[in-house]
């Protein structure tokens, strides 16, 4: 099912004419089903490189909502992300490797001095308007910020200040191409993608558990996580087709719950959304065999991915 579908049904029932208030609504109902599970083939698995490979920090990127698992790239080595074509959610369970996370940030590396940052339009034809606002840390000042202002002309722009770091980057506006952020030595810093308007990278640090110390990453490390439900902005984006009939009566939960007098038919639509979304998830597990959650032992050590 496309929005445009779910648009016309929705307008149908609601009588809501207002298509951002319908996209707002349908929005909020989607995320709830997304984040209520991890539902079959919702998973991912990729490989990244450590940005520092002597303390394992391994900056993840803003479509990584929540790890599952990590595990060595036993045999690979890899120079960029490299997304594999299945995933093998039981091999993490043995895994001797397990993270913590350091920090959210909108870097995807640490910047290595103060640095004026550049801002360019991934798709230097695009025309739109864009209002670009960050901020942090700068050479002169605790907690800088300043506004940068994409005319329709202008394909770049160069920040005032010079930042050691940044806590947030957003924009006013979605735009037609990513935003990308270069460092004065034109490293690619961060990433600002066209349809969100603000983002953040997961920054994790791997260990082993046998011995509790900094995992060694020279080459690259295997990451299952769920990702984030991109926003659902236009007429023909898809929604997930386990989604397709309990977001329907999740929209008409949420609208309902706005409506004092309806709060007893949004618990009824509550119930079908949870009952439909189930099914969907016990349909699509079916006949599927999983092996049993064992755990590795702790007193087992392990020696060039050996044991």
């Amino acid at each position: 099912m496309i929005v445009q579908q779910l648009l016309e049904l929705a307008a149908n029932y609601s009588g809501i004419s207002d298509g951002s208030t319908l996209y707002d609504f349908i929005n909020q109902a989607a995320q709830e089903l997304w984040n209520s599970e991890d539902f079959p083939g919702t998973l991912q698995e990729e490989s990244f490189k450590p940005y520092d490979s002597g303390e394992a920090f391994v900056s993840l990127p803003y479509y990584v909502q929540a790890i599952r698992g990590v595990r060595p790239c036993i045999g690979m080595t890899t120079d960029v992300m490299h997304k594999v074509t299945a995933v093998m959610d039981d091999q993490y369970v043995y895994s001797p490797w397990r993270w913590r996370q350091v920090k959210r940030s909108p870097l995807i590396r640490n910047l290595g001095e103060a640095s004026q940052l550049t801002i360019k339009r991934r798709l230097p034809a695009a025309t739109e308007e864009v209002i670009v606002t960050l901020g942090g840390p700068s050479d002169v000042a605790e907690s800088a910020e300043e506004t940068v202002l994409f005319t329709a002309d202008a394909s770049e722009k160069q920040t005032v200040n010079a930042y050691e770091d940044l806590t947030h980057i957003c924009k006013d506006v979605i735009t037609t191409c990513d935003l990308e952020f270069y460092d004065s030595e034109g490293n690619l810093v961060a990433v600002l993608p066209n349809n969100f308007l603000e983002v953040f990278n997961t920054i994790i640090q791997i260990t082993a558990t046998c011995s509790q110390r900094t995992a060694c990453c020279n080459n690259c490390v295997l990451v299952l996580f769920k990702p984030y439900l991109p926003p659902l902005l236009r007429e023909t984006d898809h929604i997930p087709e386990f989604m397709e009939q309990s977001l329907y009566f999740k929209f008409k939960e949420w609208l309902d719950l706005h409506s004092a007098d309806k709060l007893e038919r949004a618990g009824i639509m509550a119930v079908k959304s949870t009952a439909l979304h189930e099914r969907a998830a016990l349909i699509a597990e079916r006949g599927q065999q999983r092996p049993l959650n064992v755990r590795r032992s702790p007193f087992i050590s392990y020696a060039g991915y050996r044991l």
